[in-house]
């Protein structure tokens, strides 16, 4: 399996939940911070992500699989940059 990168996008994550728009789009997410833990959850249900209902992304990983959703709420245990690789699944 390959991802055909069609677009990034980076969003600064912060200690506050922030709805991010995947449009159900294939994609790939990587921490780029040094020290914080990023949180994620499909957000479909409204209810915003904290560190006990969210996936974990440690420090300067990512996902090891692409995954779609509509949307995702994400949170951090201090300001993160968050990048995302969009594409299509070859």
């Amino acid at each position: 399996m390959a991802l055909i990168i069609n677009s990034s996008k980076k969003v600064t994550v912060g200690t506050n939940a922030i709805t991010v728009p995947t449009s159900c789009s294939t994609f790939i997410v990587t921490n780029a911070s040094g020290s914080a833990t990023v949180y994620m959850r499909e957000n479909s249900d409204g209810a915003p992500c904290t560190s006990e209902n969210g996936f974990a992304i440690l420090p300067g990983q990512s996902l090891p699989m692409p995954i779609c959703a509509g949307s995702l709420s994400m949170i951090a245990t201090a300001s993160a940059d968050v990048f995302f690789l969009i594409g299509t699944e070859d």
